[in-house]
């Protein structure tokens, strides 16, 4: 026996984000269009299940064919709930995991189903926002809500499988209801499984690559998360701000108040009024405001730093790694979900939680793939990770809430360990020039190797420290000059300053950072790589101050 801990319980956690992420004019058309972004890709969901009879999940939306992908392995079980033709094309597999929740007498028949079938909601709304069909009309209650479409124990069981079963990408949605006991954090089940899954994608690189299949990769989201392991924070929040002051939150479900853009430039008399029949006067000409100030951090969302043991003690791996859309999202509902009660008997939801922001990057993690199978996890870490902004659509900084009570009012700009990396970038993180891979210091125990030492996209510190990041072009050939915003209370040297590399080939990079103060909280700065053909990168940098 290897391994023997406490099995933590863990839950789940919870249209015009297309177009919010430049998916229609960016990413998609890189991929040939909606009809065919994503084709070949597998993404493997652990979650509460999936609604088959969901138009999202149709396989004959299209002329064009979906055939199954020959590198996936997996079975699609029938059960009563879950009768036979219930996979096609789009949901090309399904398997169940609930002999667990059975044998330790927490399975509740009345609501949950021993069967691939989503009878909780949460699932099938995960599912579709990262592989759902395109442009499907979303109705509640009567009302027409623009038209959705995706992105592209029993939980180690699932990625178990998943990886044998020869998935592309894993999506996991769950976070563990308390903190993981005993000193090494990262050791608990679910966190081995995830970096075995990892793992097996890395190794597989090199026989893979010969044969020419496709390479497998693992991209997941899970809270207090190994080096590989991505978690993903919610963004995007709008709201009304009225004339008198008033806010209206950006949600309800109600008609469109019709907008009649009209624009009279000349002066009218009261006669010419009174004889048009007007009934109604404009008081004071308030103008609203609109709160665009999007991205931003939510209230509700995890932040760092990664603690290392319960202790808390903080580990030199910045977490999260990026923000994604993850507030208010409608996406498709099961008929039969009962994990919200406002939308019991809808097929579609609105949902917030980094449960929404997970698929989010599943979807265009599947787009890499698409255009890049020969990626593994970390390369794709990287593109979306390096590529990422820290600025909003307005060109402003990204500002993160910090309580529940007025969270607009509560707000200060959003740090590494709000944002990680910052908002993804979809069209940016298909077009990756250099990336940071990260390779075997991950899989051999080596006492001299650190946390920070990780060949990581970004950089996070307790001390001073001279570190090194490799870096790899993967497209032409292009000259760098470095800059960076050192954090609080450091000098920081970069070097080289400025460097050429090639098609293929390799640069180290070394940043040493001297402490000039102490302090017991973080400080945070960036490092930026500028090439002279227009590509930028960015490097994240998260420092506790101490004097040597």
């Amino acid at each position: 026996m290897a391994l023997l801990c406490l099995s933590p319980l863990n839950r789940t956690a919870t249209t015009h984000t297309l177009q919010f992420l430049g998916l229609p004019k960016g990413a998609w058309s890189q991929g040939g269009g909606f009809e065919t972004a994503g084709e070949g890709i597998v993404i493997g969901f652990i979650d509460t299940g999936i609604d088959p009879t969901h138009p999202s999940f149709a396989d004959d939306v299209s002329e064009h064919s979906y055939p199954v992908p020959a590198h996936f392995s997996g079975i699609c079980e029938v059960t009563q709930e879950f009768p036979s033709g219930s996979c096609n094309r789009k949901v090309v597999g399904a398997r169940h995991f609930a002999a667990s929740a059975i044998t330790r007498g927490i399975f509740n028949s009345s609501q949950d189903y021993a069967s691939p079938f989503d009878g909780d909601g949460h699932g099938t709304h995960t599912a579709s926002v990262a592989a759902g069909n395109h442009w499907i009309p979303v109705m509640v209650a009567g009302h027409h809500f623009g038209n959705a479409s995706a992105m592209a124990p029993h939980v180690v069981a699932g990625i178990d499988q998943a990886a044998q079963d020869g998935v592309d990408i894993i999506s996991l949605s769950i976070t563990p209801n308390r903190r993981p006991p005993g000193i090494a954090t990262f050791f608990n089940p679910i966190d081995m499984a995830l970096l075995s899954a990892v793992r097996l994608a890395f190794l597989l690189c090199k026989l893979l690559a010969i044969l020419g299949h496709h390479l497998r990769a693992c991209l997941l989201s899970v809270h207090g998360s190994p080096p590989l392991v991505l978690p993903l924070m919610t963004a995007y929040s709008n709201s009304i701000i009225l004339g008198n002051n008033v806010t209206i939150p950006g949600v309800g479900l109600a008609h469109f108040t019709q907008i009649l853009q009209f624009f009279f430039g000349e002066k009218w008399s009261y006669k010419e009024i009174a004889r048009f029949g007007a009934v109604a006067t404009i008081s004071g000409g308030l103008k609203e405001n609109y709160s665009i100030t999007a991205p931003k951090v939510m209230y509700y969302s995890a932040r760092g730093p990664d603690p290392e043991d319960s202790l808390l003690d903080d580990a030199d791996i910045m977490k999260p790694n990026l923000v994604a859309p993850g507030n208010m999202i409608w996406a498709p509902w099961s008929s039969l979900g009962t994990d919200s009660v406002e939308f019991q008997g809808e097929n579609f939801a609105m949902m917030s939680g980094t449960s929404m922001a997970a698929p989010h990057i599943a979807g265009l993690a599947a787009l890499i793939k698409q255009k890049f199978p020969h990626f593994s996890p970390a390369a794709i870490a990287s593109a979306l990770s390096t590529t990422a902004s820290v600025y909003d659509k307005r060109g402003g900084p990204i500002m993160a809430q910090r309580v529940y009570a007025d969270p607009d009012v509560n707000q200060s700009l959003a740090t590494p360990f709000d944002m990680g990396s910052g908002f993804v970038d979809a069209t940016s993180a298909l077009d990756p020039v250099i990336l940071n891979y990260t390779g075997q210091n991950c899989w051999g125990y080596n006492s001299t190797i650190g946390s920070a030492d990780l060949n990581l996209p970004s950089i996070t510190l307790n001390q001073s420290k001279a570190v090194e990041r490799t870096v790899t072009n993967i497209a032409g050939s292009e000259t760098y000059k470095f800059g960076w915003s050192a954090p609080y209370g450091l000098s920081t040297k970069v070097t080289p300053t400025r460097f050429f590399i090639g098609m293929g080939e390799k640069r180290v990079l070394t940043i040493i950072f001297n402490a000039t103060m102490n302090h017991s909280v973080a400080s945070f700065g960036k490092i930026g790589l500028f090439g002279d053909r227009g590509h930028k990168l960015g490097i994240p940098l998260s420092v506790i101050v101490k004097l040597s």
